[in-house]
């Protein structure tokens, strides 16, 4: 059974396929990965990381220069956090690098953490540098060169190879140094320990902090005493004691006066009103009656009339239509109704003299004007009264402003008496701190001499050598299989070429299980050609390929050694093109003048062998007429022609013949040039019986279709798909 590998359909055997088939180049870069990792392991040198860690205390504070209202404007100290961070920083600084390499020596810190290969890493910045240095030196001249630098050169070897990082949730932070020699790496760790917490020390002393800080201290000091007093004689020259508290005082009053000012307009106005109104009613009433006899009416109607005359005056200083001024409308109607029925009772007599309507409506009048002139003179003196407050609390406004600002003024002063005080104190207790050379870092344990080399990891190294070294080989196997262009089965043929695959020819050397297939392969064949011998009536085939070395001799032996085992007399015609024949080579039988060499096994191969030699000219002339010879003496015959690429000419001849089949070589011959001789022959008029490939190649053993693809079915000997 056929291996299917066809690209159009590529499941889980396809993909064993194509291991299979670039096994030797996986293995090869399966080998070269792991030799070249263990070769690095090897080679490159040691490494070893010598570690400490440092406590940070919180004893030492730094000094922070800051005031309340700094404090209040959300000023939030250091987090501990930021301590630790910022004491990595120090420690990773250039000086401490410095201060190591002249502490130990530039020359000795070089030779110490230089690595094998070192020189090799330096290579592209060398490079790098040369170039911009030639560059430079031609845009703007040769510019004088600088000595070289030992101790920076030391300092970078130290930064490049010191580590160091906090401690989650801790207020430590490790350090590490990485080195070539285990001794070294130690050493140069715990004196560079020490070096920062010198330096801490250095960075934590304050130069002459106790007297700057008293100094000022004392210059504030005065200051606060003048601002002090400042605000002392512009309080007591406008007598104020509390500038809110007398606001308040005055704003109370002034509210005050306003609203009497606005309540004696508002009598004023309403005086002049009822004024108004008595003097309308004196112009309609008579002043006197003269003496005559009369009929008087009741008594009460006077009094009722002049009690609607008030009502009439007061319900004129209402709004019309509020509810007093409906109950006052109300009230009059009922007035008036009682005034109807007290008029109908009249009784006579005499009378004389002024009416009393009018002489109470004077009296009214009177009254009313003695209360305007009350009320008119007392609106000046409450707008007066009120223009004064306004300008007392405007200048209070103003000195309040001066006030606070004296106020701001003497309330910085002392809070920055008291910060200077305090920090004058701190610098003594930090003075203190330093004659007893307490700093805020400690080390935890000095670094040991590591036991083990960090780097290289052999096995680490040798595993990923092995998993990078399988994914090359296998990511190649299937970068090679994407642009494969050969032919390597009867599926993916037939596909690539439409045409049908006659036989399979597996390559003989892959062990007897194969050559029996193969054998297989060649009855089958015989058979179909003898079927189609028996229908069509043609009893020869014509064998030809792309190119030399595709194995056509074989076929056709094979194939006739099939064909005489089916019975019958068969003959194989060897087309030798005598231009590209070896000169030294032999032939059985050879008649110069006709060109024909004839040759019989006599019967031990089952079938006839001739050679037919001749040139690009006279080769299918010499084919014609041996074919026209021996046709009737023979059931079967096979010709085994030459290859197109080297005896174009054999198109001229195909056209004549029965049956033509084209020999391809598995995984050699292309399905470019196939396709390309496919068409040749087709415009040459051959009759194409279809394709045999030759040398195939079984990719998968039978212990995978055993073990791993168990449901497969049973495989026929030497096959492996």
């Amino acid at each position: 059974m056929e291996q299917k590998t066809s690209k159009s359909v590529f499941g889980p055997r396809e993909h064993i396929a194509t291991l299979f088939r670039y096994r030797k180049i996986i293995f090869r870069i399966f080998v070269v990965t792991v030799i070249f990792a263990l070769a690095i392991s090897l080679l490159i040198s040691k490494v070893y990381r010598s570690e400490t860690r440092i406590l940070v205390q919180f004893n030492r504070a730094p000094q922070q220069l800051t005031t309340g209202l700094s404090q209040s404007v959300g000023f939030q100290s250091p987090q501990p956090e930021d301590q630790v961070m910022t004491e990595v920083a120090i420690i990773k600084s250039p000086e401490i690098a410095r201060r190591l390499a002249l502490e130990m020596g530039p020359e000795y810190v070089l030779k110490n953490m230089t690595w094998r290969w070192d020189w090799l890493r330096a290579i592209p910045g060398n490079v790098k540098d040369w170039i911009i240095g030639r560059v430079m030196e031609l845009l703007f001249g040769p510019k004088p060169k600088s000595p070289p630098d030992p101790v920076g050169a030391a300092a970078q070897k130290i930064m490049a190879n010191l580590e160091a990082g906090a401690v989650i949730k801790t207020d430590i932070f490790a350090v590490s140094l990485e080195a070539p020699g285990r001794e070294f790496a130690a050493e140069a760790l715990n004196k560079l320990v020490g070096i920062y917490v010198g330096y801490n020390l250095e960075l934590r002393r304050p130069l002459k902090a106790r007297q700057v800080l008293s100094e000022e201290a004392k210059r504030l000091a005065v200051q606060l005493k003048e601002a002090e007093n400042r605000l002392q004689k512009v309080k007591q020259e406008w007598h104020i004691v509390s500038s809110e508290r007398q606001k308040d005082l005055l704003l109370a009053r002034y509210s005050q006066a306003q609203t009497d000012l606005e309540n004696a307009r508002r009598q004023e106005l309403e005086s002049v009103e009822r004024i108004k109104e008595i003097t309308r009613q004196l112009a309609k009433q008579s002043q006197s009656v003269p003496l005559r006899s009369v009929t008087q009416r009741n008594s009460a109607v006077e009094e009722l009339r002049s009690r609607i005359l008030k009502l009439e005056i007061q319900r004129d200083q209402y709004v019309v239509g509020s509810p007093a001024a409906k109950r006052m409308d109300k009230e009059l109607e009922n007035l008036r109704t009682i005034l109807k029925k007290a008029e109908s009772s009249v009784s006579s007599q005499k009378t004389s003299g002024l009416s009393q309507t009018y002489q109470e409506l004077q009296r009214t009048l009177a009254l009313e004007r003695s209360n305007w002139r009350v009320l008119k003179s007392r609106v000046p003196l409450a707008g007066k009264q009120a223009k004064e407050l306004a300008e007392r609390l405007r200048v209070l406004d103003e000195r309040e402003v001066e006030i606070s600002n004296l106020e701001l003024n003497v309330r910085v002063k002392r809070d920055a008496v008291k910060m200077f005080i305090k920090k004058k104190e701190e610098a003594m207790i930090n003075e203190a701190f330093d004659h007893a050379q307490v700093s805020n870092v400690v080390p935890v344990e000095p670094a040991q001499v590591p036991t083990r080399a960090i780097s290289p990891r052999k096995g680490l190294n040798l595993m990923l050598g092995i998993i990078v070294g399988l994914l090359g080989g296998i990511g190649t196997a299937y970068f090679l299989e994407y642009f494969r262009r050969t032919l390597s089965n009867r599926e993916e043929t037939e596909e690539r070429l439409g045409y049908p695959v006659l036989a399979s020819i597996a390559l003989q050397d892959q062990g007897s299980k194969v050559r029996a297939a193969n054998l297989i392969e060649y009855r089958c064949l015989a058979e179909k050609l003898i079927r189609r011998h028996q229908s069509e009536g043609a009893n020869g085939i014509y064998l030809t390929g792309s190119m030399k070395g595709e194995g056509r001799s074989t076929v056709a032996e094979g194939l006739c050694e099939a064909l005489s085992q089916q019975g019958g007399r068969i003959l194989l015609l060897e087309a030798v093109n005598a231009v590209l024949s070896d000169p030294g080579s032999q032939t059985e039988v050879f008649k110069p003048g006709e060109g024909i060499t004839r040759s019989s096994d006599g019967g031990a191969g089952g079938y006839d062998r001739i050679s037919v030699v001749g040139d690009q000219a006279s080769l299918g002339e010499c084919l014609k007429r041996t074919l026209s010879e021996f046709s009737t003496d023979y059931t079967g015959i096979v010709i085994d022609g030459p290859d197109l690429h080297t005896f174009p000419e054999q198109l001229n001849l195909v056209s004549k013949l029965s049956k033509v089949a084209f020999v391809l070589e598995a995984d050699r011959t292309t399905a470019v040039v196939a396709a390309r001789n496919l068409a040749l022959l087709r415009e040459a008029g051959a009759n194409l019986t279809g394709l045999i490939l030759n040398k195939r190649h079984y990719e998968i053993p039978d212990w995978v279709y055993q073990w791993v693809l168990a449901s497969a079915p049973p495989m026929p000997a030497g096959d492996s798909a």
